[in-house]
């Protein structure tokens, strides 16, 4: 078994029985609400942009509709008002404070 398919198996991923045509190798599959990454991602407004945050890793996205979407990876802090990033995914994702955005951890909860 690939690594690949591993980690896309812990995410909530199964085997259709396919096989890709194009990238040779078994074909996954998964009911959007299985996602580990759309079942425990939140949403939060940014209360603070600091140059570092040291805290978890997430994956961050916007949640602007009217706008191009973008994610990245950074670090983000959870306070009793919404979230802190660091100043380099704020600049990525062209987030200021007040905005909202979409976030989960890059890894797995263990359980």
């Amino acid at each position: 078994m690939t690594q690949t398919k591993k980690i896309l198996e812990k995410e909530g991923f199964e085997a259709s029985g396919l096989v890709g045509i194009f990238e040779p190798g078994p074909v996954l599959k998964a009911q959007l609400s299985e996602v580990r990454a759309v079942r425990e991602s939140q949403t939060a407004i940014v209360t603070e942009i600091e140059e570092t945050v040291d805290d978890t890793i997430c994956i961050i996205s916007t949640t602007h509709t009217d706008q191009e979407y973008k994610a990245c990876m950074g670090p983000l802090s959870v306070n009793e008002k919404g979230v802190k990033i660091n100043q380099v995914t704020a600049t990525a994702l062209k987030i200021r404070i007040g905005d909202n955005i979409r976030f989960v951890s890059f890894r797995p909860q263990k359980k």
